[in-house]
């Protein structure tokens, strides 16, 4: 093997790593994201049985105004990910679909 045929592929081997370090820190930031999402949605699921049962409890009306403006925190949160996700798969690299 010759040395310009060695020189080659360490290039070619260079690139192909650097082009997939990139798609390895966006899956990497996905994993987290979809994480955080996800324990977001763990939280409200576990606030809702909370005042599901404590309404079932007290069936006062005080308490369900206190679940819906946690429900719509929630919502309004959840809707903030859905729109970054959104526009992180309107932005492909190198034709890496999402």
């Amino acid at each position: 093997m010759s040395w310009a045929s060695l020189d080659r592929i360490r290039e070619d081997l260079s690139s192909k790593v650097a082009k997939n370090e990139v798609v390895l820190a966006i899956v990497i930031t996905r994993l987290l994201r979809n994480k955080k999402m996800l324990k977001e949605v763990d939280a409200k699921a576990k606030r809702k049985t909370q005042c599901l049962l404590f309404g079932v409890e007290k069936s006062n009306v005080a308490e369900s105004f206190d679940c819906s403006v946690a429900n719509a925190l929630i919502e309004a949160s959840l809707a903030i990910w859905s729109s970054l996700a959104m526009l992180d798969d309107l932005s492909n690299v190198d034709g890496i679909s999402k």
